[in-house]
């Protein structure tokens, strides 16, 4: 169990008050375990219950975040991670989580039940790859890839901002890294490349609104697109 105090907002020209106490009651029943020396697995159910979630809002009559409170909501999850020594120079790591999270109660503002949670999303998934590649008495390199799979989300909570801009679809993220390390390990060059293949989407969004006249605007933060660059670590 869990809970966050009540909030009075200070300056608060429209009208929306506070939030009273936010309370959470969870379940979770997992298992870790390692087998042969070579291998971990990482597995859990959980179940959660919310209510009187504090949400924050952006105010224009302001023109910063306030807090209000009073719907309810629901999470139920599966988390899985599983780690591989394929062979002594060579791991794989893999994660998923699931999410079934949505609000189930309104509050006196918003008619949000049954809205997504924000940052929810209901189906993520990785991989990771690292080679150890020994280069003798010239030092070491690691070769690693990351795969990622994100099936969309929302940024607030009316589900009016999410990945996918004004909805929430899904994108998929490759990044790479190639370093090299030193013999006595005090030098760490690193090629690296993120976003390989340039996927657009958004990674953040706001709702502001307009109290007065009850309309909203939308603001959304695009993910990077492809970087790639070259870093140099020297440790002391």
């Amino acid at each position: 169990t869990g809970f966050k105090s009540a909030v009075l907002n200070g300056n608060d020209p429209g009208g929306l008050g506070g939030a009273d106490q936010e309370e959470v009651q969870s379940i979770e029943v997992g298992i870790k375990r390692d087998f042969a020396d070579r291998y971990r697995l990482n597995a859990s159910v959980y179940y959660a219950t919310y209510e009187g979630i504090q949400l924050n809002v952006i105010d224009q009559d302001i023109g910063g975040n306030i807090l209000i409170g009073g719907p309810d909501a629901e999470v139920k999850g599966i988390d899985l991670q599983a780690l591989a020594r394929v062979t002594d120079n060579f791991q794989l790591t893999f994660s998923a989580t699931a999410l079934d999270a949505e609000f189930t109660k309104n509050n006196d503002r918003f008619q949000i039940k049954g809205n997504k949670l924000p940052g929810a999303s209901d189906l993520t998934v990785s991989l990771v790859g690292d080679l150890h590649i020994p280069l003798g008495n010239v030092g070491d390199m690691n070769f690693t890839t990351t795969v990622t799979h994100n099936d969309g989300m929302y940024y607030d909570h009316l589900n009016y901002t999410g990945s996918g801009g004004t909805d929430k679809d899904s994108f998929d993220l490759v990044n790479l890294n190639l370093a090299y390390t030193s013999p006595d390990e005090h030098w760490v060059a690193s090629l690296w490349a993120n976003n390989v293949f340039d996927e657009e989407y958004y990674r953040t969004g706001i709702v502001a609104f307009d109290t007065p006249f009850g309309s909203y605007g939308r603001l959304g933060l695009p993910g990077n697109p492809r970087t790639y660059g070259v870093t140099l670590t020297a440790k002391f």
